[in-house]
């Protein structure tokens, strides 16, 4: 192998070196970002999975801090990812939008779960019944089942109460004629919390409706 060679080797296997040294910070972000995706992922699990939600107003500061932090951590995400690939302005504005508003959804729904903890974490609060009217009926599609929409207190969000297909059948086309039984119990600082039996919960029962008064 010639002087030449063995030089033009070194200086590839050294641009190589740098070219990984500069590949590397990005990794590392990338690692730690998805990283911090964990947490969201469980909390997503947990709310996917729970029989219960607040339907009382949270505190504002800390839903719309809640919301800010999923958006930027969507746009960090996003703009590291699109760093690495060659798309056009059209894609990328949208990837931008798309995961912003997803992630601020998932810190959304994950502040309430958050606050119904504060709540009711470790409360020994009696259940009792009470009657709300319902405001809508979704049909549910996939693993998604059929649930009429709650929202008594005007938080701007509704709790949806999953209903057998038979009963939404039934009900749907004048729905917000009826009122609902509910499950509910009260915190200390007058809180409101719901059984819903949860999205997943087989075999869905059956829901109280009557007119409402």
């Amino acid at each position: 192998m010639t002087c030449t060679n063995v030089a033009a080797r070194a200086a590839d296997e050294m641009a190589r070196y740098r070219a990984a040294l500069r590949r590397r910070p990005q990794t590392l972000r990338e690692y730690a970002l998805w990283l911090a995706l964990a947490p969201i992922a469980l909390f997503s699990i947990e709310g996917a999975l729970s029989e219960t939600a607040l339907i009382t107003p949270a505190n504002p500061v800390f839903l719309n801090g809640m919301r800010a932090i999923g958006v930027a951590l969507g746009l960090i995400i996003a703009l590291t990812r699109l760093a690495r690939i060659d798309k056009g302005k059209g894609y990328k504005a949208a990837t931008l939008v798309i995961s912003t508003l997803l992630f601020g959804l998932a810190f959304n729904a994950i502040a309430w779960r958050m606050a119904d903890w504060w709540e009711f974490g470790f409360s020994g609060a009696q259940w009792e019944s009470a009657e709300y009217p319902v405001r809508s009926a979704s049909k549910g599609r996939g693993m998604l089942k059929p649930a009429l929409g709650i929202d008594p207190f005007h938080v701007g969000e509704e709790t949806e109460l999953p209903i057998p297909r038979e009963q939404y059948g039934q009900y749907h086309i004048n729905v917000r004629d009826y009122c609902v039984t509910v499950q509910q119990r009260r915190s200390a600082s007058g809180a409101i919390e719901i059984r819903t039996k949860g999205q997943y919960a087989s075999p869905v029962q059956p829901l109280v409706l009557r007119r409402c008064r």
